[in-house]
């Protein structure tokens, strides 16, 4: 994925002294008035300080206006590469950048991110916008457990992202499937870190869209999977990662 920063539609949170981190848009058409979705995908050192990071970091995130959308563990990997599975699912919905701007310009986020810094590794993030998908439900996320059903990511990379071919073929395939589509995005906006007098680097984003599905047994999503259709599906992407997921929220 092209790491250089796109002259699109940015704003510039401060951090410590001598850094700044870029929040810019990978699209004309992106809007900094539209809902974002924080995908992060990782693995960790040690889950525990990472949960405690939650615990810390929440406040921050809920002053902003910011829920916790959806947070789960990868269970069983069902196609795919290695170094394209991470161990840990989190996503954050935001009203939009202006806030994400605004949590990450408060000192005490800034400090509670230390702790992430030490219990996150492979870590991997990028903003994205939400795509409806208007005939299947939506995750209940004022469930703090989920006990029925199973659910299951399917990331991709795409050569033209942002189109939405996958995501309207998916929608498809998985109400034939009797399978619910749950959440649908593609990665609208990424990270530029900027140290002063450097150029920006990049936060790692190894996904340009993603899916959720959820459905009553395994085996029906693995019965999707082999349908010819989805088989072309993926052939379509230039990446593909699927794998059920053990949902916490």
């Amino acid at each position: 994925m092209n790491n250089k920063m796109p002259e699109h539609t940015s704003v510039s949170a401060k951090i410590f002294a001598g850094l700044k981190v870029h929040i810019t848009a990978l699209h004309d058409d992106f809007s900094k008035q539209q809902p974002v979705y924080a995908l992060n995908w990782f693995d960790t050192r040690w889950l525990w300080l990472y949960n405690l990071y939650n615990v810390l970091a929440t406040p921050s995130v809920l002053k902003v206006s910011g829920v916790p959308f959806f947070k789960a563990r990868i269970d069983r990997t069902l196609y795919g590469e290695i170094e394209d599975r991470r161990a840990v699912l989190l996503i954050v919905r935001y009203p939009g950048i202006e806030s994400f701007k605004s949590m990450l310009e408060s000192r005490y986020f800034q400090l509670m991110s230390l702790l992430r810094g030490f219990a996150v590794k492979e870590f991997t993030f990028g903003l994205s916008t939400r795509v409806d998908v208007t005939d299947t439900a939506e995750f209940d996320v004022q469930a703090s457990v989920i006990s029925d059903g199973v659910f299951a990511i399917h990331h991709y990379r795409e050569a033209c992202p942002g189109e939405g071919h996958v995501i309207e073929k998916a929608r498809i395939i998985a109400r034939e499937s009797g399978v619910n589509l749950g959440f649908a995005s593609t990665v609208s906006a990424r990270l530029y870190p900027q140290q002063a007098d450097k150029a920006p680097s990049s936060v790692d984003t190894i996904m340009t869209g993603c899916l959720i599905f959820q459905a009553g047994s395994q085996s029906k999503i693995e019965r999707m999977l082999e349908m010819p259709s989805y088989e072309t599906l993926i052939s379509s992407t230039t990446s593909s990662y699927i794998a059920t997921l053990n949902r916490i929220f």
